[in-house]
């Protein structure tokens, strides 16, 4: 009886341990300050974009990779240069007839683009799918610095060009050439 007894008082004992307990964060609760809101953020696409502006609150977890899919959007639709050749600076070559190519990340149009090569040549502006080539209709001359600056360019998607492009390049007829006798 006495184990008895024992029993039914620690029950009570943890019974009235976590009443006070409970109380207390009923208590805490209700005197917490509410606090104000935080103002929005401005959504990160530039006017003009053609995204509408959204509005961000504050405080929120940054959004997952799936959320971000706007942002991969806007950046797809800016047309940027991957690649030229011949690369920018002094190339050796036997031949002063070749083309420039430059690579864009979308296919590009012709109509719009202004260009400027300096000293003057004639060139034949040409676009196949991602690709701008220029084809000089005279030889370049070799040791001659050219400047050929790229305005107004358009891809198909109707993205533009955001900043001239100014490619420098020079020829150099090879100073050695080396013949395989094997081949």
């Amino acid at each position: 009886m006495n184990k008895l007894i024992t029993f039914f008082k620690k029950q009570k004992i943890i019974f009235f341990l976590g009443s006070v307990l409970g109380i207390l964060i009923i208590v805490r609760i209700i005197l917490q300050k509410p606090q104000a809101p935080t103002p929005p953020k401005e959504s990160p696409f530039p006017s003009g974009s053609g995204f509408k502006k959204q509005v961000i609150p504050s405080g929120l977890p940054e959004p997952t990779p799936e959320e971000k899919i706007e942002d991969k959007v806007l950046e797809q639709a800016q047309l940027k240069l991957i690649n030229v050749y011949p690369k920018a600076g002094e190339n050796e070559t036997l031949s002063s007839q070749y083309k420039i190519v430059f690579t864009f990340n979308q296919e590009v149009e012709l109509e719009g683009l202004v260009y400027k090569i300096e000293p003057e040549i004639s060139l034949e502006p040409t676009a196949d799918k991602n690709n701008l080539s220029f084809y000089p209709r005279s030889p370049f001359k070799y040791d001659i610095p050219y400047t050929l600056t790229l305005e107004g360019l358009e891809s198909k998607p109707g993205s533009l060009l955001n900043n001239p492009i100014k490619y420098i390049f020079q020829l150099h007829f090879p100073e050695r050439m080396i013949f395989n006798e094997n081949h």
